[in-house]
């Protein structure tokens, strides 16, 4: 297996991704080659997450115009910044258990909304 990058677009900047088709490609190309280990973004709307080999889990959470990996922070530099947004990562996880109890109850019932 290799590795994968996922890339998060907001739909409402496609037009420039029209007007600069060679341009987005150029640009996503270079952030996937150069295997990021944060996340950063090109052409001021698209967020290309951090590249990881394709054996590692990888967990989103996308909420208005923003994405975030759910992880076990690994390194002092992501301890504090999962810290300085305590308030935000903990409505996330508590969006998330939500997520996951109801999808778990559709499962067992084959009820949904």
């Amino acid at each position: 297996m290799g590795f994968n990058t996922t890339v998060f677009i907001l739909n409402d900047m496609v037009e420039d991704i029209r007007r600069n088709p060679q341009l987005f490609v150029e640009q996503l190309c270079d952030a996937i080659r150069s295997c990021p280990s944060q996340k950063t973004t090109i052409l001021g709307q698209t967020t290309v997450m951090p590249t990881a080999h394709a054996d590692v889990d990888r967990l989103y959470y996308t909420h208005g115009n923003a994405m975030s990996e759910i992880y076990i922070p690994y390194s002092e530099d992501v301890k504090r910044q999962y810290l300085g947004l305590k308030d935000y990562y903990t409505k996330v996880l508590k969006n998330c258990r939500w997520k996951v109890k109801e999808m778990a109850r559709f499962l067992r019932t084959g009820i949904g909304y």
